[in-house]
């Protein structure tokens, strides 16, 4: 295992490389100047409690598609950091391409279909329903429908994509998500 400045060194190299930014930059992030690593490199000390903060920072911005040096202890990310959070599904990555129209409601409902797994003919009829009988304001607008059920995977893409039909629903949700990142849980409740 590398002593810290000499930890500090690698890491802040392999982020800079991974992200295209320079080292002087990912050092000036995290450490607050950019010549930290230079210094490093000359033979300098770096404070433990200096050092420690640059280690976090690296830990909580650290790339997802980057490996973090096995020989090299890894601070846990902080809850909330870029790096707490896993990456994107496939699921979610095509429900963030779902296209709203100006006034806020999902302008193509075949590609919602699609993106939670379904096909757009066969199951367009279901998507109507749940417009129908799920969205803010109808008999059911605050209930669910029967866990693994198209109405449900359609349910949870219209809330996910954000549709104006059912911002209420959303606002739970983001607030269920706050409420449990401030405490430590993680996923998310979309």
């Amino acid at each position: 295992m590398p002593n810290t400045e000499a930890a500090l060194v690698v890491l802040s190299e392999q982020f800079a490389a991974a992200t295209g930014r320079s080292v002087s930059t990912v050092a000036r992030l995290a450490t607050g100047s950019g010549t930290t690593v230079q210094r490093l490199r000359a033979g300098c000390a770096i404070t433990t409690r200096r050092a420690d903060r640059a280690l976090q920072w690296l830990s909580d911005n650290w790339p997802a598609d980057l490996s973090w040096p096995a020989e090299i202890p890894r601070p846990v990310p902080t809850p909330g950091s870029p790096a707490a959070s896993p990456p994107p599904t496939e699921k979610e990555r095509r429900l963030a391409a779902v296209e709203l129209t100006k006034t806020g409601k999902v302008r193509r409902p075949g590609e919602l279909l699609e993106a939670v797994g379904l096909e757009a003919e066969r199951d367009r009829s279901m998507y109507d329903h749940v417009l129908k009988v799920y969205a803010d304001g109808r008999p059911r607008g605050r209930e669910y429908p029967e866990k693994g059920t198209a109405a449900e995977w359609i349910l949870e893409g219209l809330v996910a994509v954000g549709d104006v039909r059912f911002a209420k629903r959303r606002e739970l949700w983001d607030r269920a998500a706050e409420v449990a990142a401030r405490h430590g849980f993680s996923g998310s409740a979309a």
